[in-house]
């Protein structure tokens, strides 16, 4: 392997946009979502309530909506009950069911059809343990083209997570440590040049010895190589 063959899988395209790991919610009230509205330019058309709560269960699609002047909860404004309770009252083909009518016994059919909806790609898992692979480097909108697009320093698969989709637990190749957090298959390029380093500038000679610079790596890693490499 040369040189040439390290620079192209540095500068490979990196995707950025892809599927993430999806939000599985499991029960009623398991998770709530919740926004604030402003609404203070029109205070004079909303009897002076100058914000909105709203509030949404994620899994059975029941949503709130309260009207509050100083950021505490207030009665739920007589022009939005008729709004909430059409809404609570319709059909949602997500959950195959009117949120109003979600209860203890339509809950586990509703998690079933979750569980349906969501595509588990653990069967086509790109990488393996033990792999070498490169992390992508996302680019700014204004970042020159001629940075890389892919991390310089090798890591190594240590551990495959049953998400949907998968994900990766890596280690860095130098120290063996882990590196936090877990990767999509999308931000790690598989690289057929594990062994093969780039060096940013020699600092010393001595002998047939230079101590180099390794690009993307810390001073601490600088080190000794024969001249020939």
């Amino acid at each position: 392997m040369s040189k040439a063959d390290v620079v192209n899988e540095i500068h490979r395209n990196a995707r950025v946009n892809f599927p993430r790991r999806n939000v599985i919610t499991k029960d009623i009230d398991y998770l709530w979502q919740a926004d604030l509205i402003d609404m203070q330019s029109v205070t004079k058309e909303n009897k002076n309530f100058r914000f909105i709560l709203t509030v949404i269960d994620t899994f059975s699609k029941y949503a709130w909506a309260f009207p509050i002047n100083t950021k505490s909860k207030e009665d739920i404004g007589d022009t939005l009950n008729n709004v909430i309770y059409e809404y609570n009252h319709t059909y949602h083909r997500t959950i195959g069911e009117i949120p109003a009518n979600v209860n203890n016994k339509s809950k586990q059919q509703i998690l079933q059809r979750y569980l349906i909806l969501v595509k588990n790609d653990n069967v086509k898992r790109k990488f393996k343990v033990g792999d070498y692979v490169r992390i992508s480097k996302y680019k700014g909108t204004f970042e020159r083209g001629y940075t890389p697009n892919w991390s310089t320093e090798i890591f190594k698969i240590r551990k495959l997570q049953n998400t949907i989709p998968t994900t990766y637990l890596i280690e860095d190749t130098i120290r063996g440590q882990p590196i936090l957090g877990g990767f999509y298959a999308q931000e790690l390029q598989k690289t057929k040049n594990p062994n093969i380093y780039l060096f940013e500038k020699v600092l010393r000679r001595k002998g047939n010895k230079v101590l180099v610079k390794w690009i993307g790596l810390s001073s601490s890693e600088n080190s000794w190589i024969d001249k020939s490499n």
